[in-house]
């Protein structure tokens, strides 16, 4: 239930305001992230009343917007099962879909800090690259979640990522994650090799959002001296939260989109000899070409948002590896290099 009034106006009590539409959506979209799928939502009171309700949504047609476009959006379907709650708040079993069978996760990220812990990540920090170019300023933790901010610094258009120490063979990945429209950036979570090339050139994209509207997320499966690839396209909107997962397993991946099997792909492109490691990347994507840069319509600021990310192991597998990656990349495309989608 929302609130969406103010105080009484019969004493003159100013202690309260209304909020702003950018921070009513804000707080929205708060909401959105820690119950996506509620059984039902309601606003109380939009009527003005001068004891009780002052000011109230009846004097903010602004804010009636506001309300009206959350009230019609159009929801995925819920989770097969709701989350539970584990020690500290967070959900233990977090509402991807499919999770029946992974147990506990061994990786439960959920950005409650000020700055990223380096002992679980890499911060990608290569301004000079000539591929997606990055910096570590882009990079920040604030209000329980992950920042990744494309725009210019310091006159140079870079953005940001960052990449897991733990890689693992077979197992689930989630994500929780939106982004900002705009062209010239592209939010993406994926696996990378611990070695790539050694013994195999692959990459899986669980979501590649590209799409400078970022109505719609590009699935990928890569492999090969080639760069052979399969690919799915889902229309979704990623200005909005959504649970991304991937479902590794030595017979096929499983690519999942806020509970809803999207795609289960079993071709011969599928990895099946190295361990591999979760990255998040806001992309900076200029170097595919001219239609790809920012323009005069590009906000200042782009930013790819990451409210969680829980990691589970294949039972019965190996325990997964968390060798410190190098922060610094090499002229290759190794492990030790932040990873470049080539999709």
């Amino acid at each position: 239930m929302f609130q969406t009034f103010g105080q009484t106006c019969a004493d003159g009590e100013k202690t309260w305001r209304m909020p702003r539409p950018a921070q009513l959506r804000a707080m929205l979209d708060r909401w959105d992230r820690h119950a996506p799928s509620p059984a039902f939502d309601v606003s109380y009171s939009w009527g003005r009343q001068d004891a009780w309700a002052c000011p109230a949504l009846a004097d903010h047609p602004e804010l009636q917007a506001v309300m009206k476009a959350h009230n019609t959006r159009r929801r995925g379907p819920a989770p097969a099962s709701p989350p539970t709650r584990g020690p500290g708040g967070g959900p233990s079993r977090s509402p991807g879909g499919g999770t029946s069978g992974w147990g506990r996760p061994v990786v439960s990220e959920d950005f409650d800090g000020t700055e990223v812990d380096t002992s679980k990540w890499l911060v990608y920090d290569s301004p000079a690259a000539k591929v997606n170019p990055r910096t570590a300023k882009a990079t920040t933790v604030k209000d329980g979640m992950l920042h990744l901010t494309g725009g210019l610094y310091d006159g140079k258009d870079l953005s940001g990522g960052i990449a897991s120490h733990l890689n693992q063979r077979y197992g689930r990945w989630e994500v929780r994650m939106r982004a900002d429209a705009g062209t010239g950036y592209s939010a993406v979570a994926l696996l990378w090799p611990e070695h790539f090339g050694r013994p195999e050139k692959a990459e899986i994209n669980f979501a590649e959002v590209i799409d400078p509207t970022r109505k719609s997320t590009g699935l990928f499966v890569h492999q090969g001296e080639n760069d052979a690839q399969a690919q799915r396209t889902v229309k979704v909107d990623f200005t909005r939260w959504h649970t991304v997962a991937l479902d590794w397993r030595p017979e096929k991946l499983v690519f999942w989109i806020d509970g809803r099997k999207v795609w289960t792909y079993t071709g011969p492109l599928l990895p099946k000899q190295t361990k591999m490691g979760l990255a998040l990347q806001n992309d900076q994507v200029c170097d595919r070409g001219k239609g790809f840069c920012r323009t005069r319509d590009t906000p200042k600021w782009v930013t790819m948002n990451v409210d969680w990310v829980r990691v589970y192991g294949l039972p019965g597998d190996s325990p997964p590896s968390s060798e410190p990656r190098s922060p610094s990349p090499t002229p290759t495309a190794s492990p030790t290099s932040c990873p470049v989608p080539t999709s």
